[in-house]
């Protein structure tokens, strides 16, 4: 199985509106949502019934909730998304925030289609900074800019919606943006599923999933997969002049198609370097146009630090399956696995860098293919420093024109990584992984890996903690839980891993991060509830109650695992339960 990206905990709250502010029912109250909004005060609470509501809606800068219900109570949160649906009947974008509105101006729980406008088909923010959560935004077009949102100077929180099978359509030049378009803004795009939208224009269609542009927008926990975009433009996501605050982190990137950095395309002199972090970019596929580049990512004329990704089975037609950096691309890529990928007709199956320079440390390049350079191609004046990596057939894949330079540093190697099973898409490591332990030892991140493990772990359980190579850290130990997690509920926890270490179960409130060498991160903060618990050997599997709480709890669990002889041992994933 692939591995994810970091678990997703999303929980919204969802506040009961307060004493003095109104709540206002439609259709009982008004027929139409935007009488009701027309009618609102701030603070006021819109509850919206079942049914299909052709019209489009304006929040007149109000700081007001709007919210589909299904049971009339304005006191419980019974969304009906798929039965409550807003229809632009083509008239308009279906919801408009232009008037300076706060993150206390909210949509949720609709279905919003059938859009169609210059900017923002589905959703409309220009100078406005929403909430826009737990939607369904679909089949809207816009003949620009934001098939299904479009952000112009806003700062939204854009949270937990399906964004599927819209379009920025242009006849004319480019367009940008076919789920979500965000430009001289911000905000957080977390938690979507963000797919089979497009992007297409006669010169150029512009990330078909996400763009964005002078943006210091954090997307997270995403799921951006089956996006398409025309000539020039990402499938996936593309950022243009992107700038320092640009934060690309645990997203899961697939199966997009692009000519120009097909899962995600990094492009144009911004302010400053975006963070790429944590990331799976999988099986996205350039399409086959003359200059079709960057299979997984593009890189050209920015700086970004791309750190703890991984970067496989995609595909290229020319250069850079993997990655390719370009003129300007000066990126920096430190604990990434670059694995499976192909660059069908030209260079650089897994990294292919052309008058570029690019610092990798701590990576692994491997089963990757191309015509010229496998693993890594250098061509017109670039230079790579490598150190700390593994890379298969060592020098002697890597190819170097005469005008660019390689720098082959301290700890290389070329072995085997045994990844668990990479022809199914899992690009773990064993336990006997030469990759184990072997990154440089002087770098100590903290933190998790792509798969939700910490960082840092002693993998050869020799009492010293040393980064493995690539994206995944080797752990002995994995916790999971299942059941009801509501009080009275029943949960049962499973520990797998290596066979026979002992169990110690830790229970706290949730927020910090102590290392604990040579155990690896704790994720938990050491105040009250905080419990250690014998748990018992691997394997384990125990059901437990959930207890009753007097106020909503969030709780994490970890386990440490250890040799009872020489006392050496991993701590685990963490799990975050929510506890009402």
């Amino acid at each position: 199985m692939r591995v994810p990206p970091v678990p997703v905990i999303f929980a919204l709250i969802l506040s009961t509106p307060a004493a003095s502010a109104g709540v206002i029912h439609v259709p009982g109250d008004y027929g139409t949502i935007q009488e009701a909004i027309n009618a609102a005060q701030d603070d006021d609470l819109i509850l919206v019934a079942p049914g299909t509501y052709v019209e489009t809606i304006n929040f007149l800068g109000k700081a007001i909730e709007v919210r589909s219900d299904g049971d009339a109570d304005p006191l419980t949160v019974d969304l009906d998304v798929t039965n409550t649906i807003i229809d632009g009947n083509q008239a308009g974008s279906v919801v408009s925030f232009v008037n300076g509105e706060t993150r206390d101006a909210i949509v949720m729980g609709f279905t919003i289609r059938n859009g169609l406008s210059d900017w923002g088909g589905g959703i409309l923010c220009s100078d406005s900074s929403p909430t826009i959560s737990v939607n369904t935004i679909t089949q809207n077009q816009a003949r620009l800019s934001g098939g299904g949102i479009d952000v112009w100077r806003g700062q939204p929180r854009i949270q937990g919606n399906l964004i599927a099978r819209n379009s920025a359509r242009a006849t004319l030049g480019q367009a940008f943006g076919g789920g979500i378009n965000l430009s001289e803004g911000g905000g957080r795009i977390l938690d979507n599923t963000i797919t089979e939208n497009e992007a297409y224009g006669p010169d150029a269609g512009r990330g078909a999933g996400i763009c964005v542009e002078k943006s210091p927008v954090v997307i997270e926990r995403n799921v951006i997969t089956g996006n398409v975009a025309s000539y020039g433009g990402a499938g996936g996501i593309q950022a243009l002049a992107p700038v320092s605050g640009l934060r690309i982190l645990a997203n899961l990137i697939e199966r997009n198609v692009g000519s120009h950095g097909a899962g995600l395309f990094i492009a144009g002199s911004g302010s400053g370097s975006p963070h790429v972090s944590l990331n799976v970019i999988a099986g996205n596929q350039t399409t086959t146009a003359a200059d079709a580049v960057g299979g997984g990512v593009l890189c050209a004329g920015s700086s970004p630090l791309f750190e703890t990704n991984l970067i496989v089975e995609n595909w290229s037609q020319n250069g850079g399956g993997g990655l390719s950096c370009l003129a300007g691309g000066d990126a920096t890529l430190r604990d990434n696995t670059i694995a499976g990928n192909v660059a069908s007709a030209l260079a650089g199956g897994g990294l292919h860098v052309q008058g570029s320079s690019v610092t990798l440390e701590n990576g692994i390049l491997w089963g990757n293919r191309a015509p010229t350079g496998a693993q890594v191609c250098l061509e017109n004046g670039a230079a790579l420093s490598i150190d700390y990596s593994d890379v298969e057939g060592g020098p002697a894949l890597v190819h170097v024109d005469g005008t660019s330079t390689l720098t082959w540093g301290a700890g290389m190697i070329d072995a085997d990584p045994r990844f668990t099973d990479a022809p199914n898409g899992s690009f773990d490591l064993r336990a006997t992984s030469p990759c184990v332990d072997t990154a440089d030892p002087a770098d100590r991140p903290g933190g998790h890996d792509v798969a939700g493990n910490p960082r840092l772990l002693d993998g050869d359980l020799d009492r010293g903690m040393v980064l493995d190579m690539g994206a995944c850290e080797f752990d002995h130990v994995h916790l999971a839980a299942s059941g009801d997690f509501t009080p009275g509920g029943r949960v049962t926890i499973e520990t797998s891993g290596t066979a026979g270490l002992e169990l110690l179960l830790f229970v706290g409130t949730t927020g910090g991060e102590l290392m604990c060498d040579p155990y690896g991160s704790l994720f938990q903060t050491l105040c009250s509830p905080f419990l250690v618990i014998h748990w018992g050997q691997i394997p384990d599997t125990k059901s437990r109650t959930i207890p009753a709480v007097s106020t909503p709890l969030s709780i994490c669990l970890q386990v440490l695992a250890y040799d009872a002889a020489t006392m050496a041992g991993n701590f685990s994933n963490d799990l975050t339960l929510g506890i009402e």
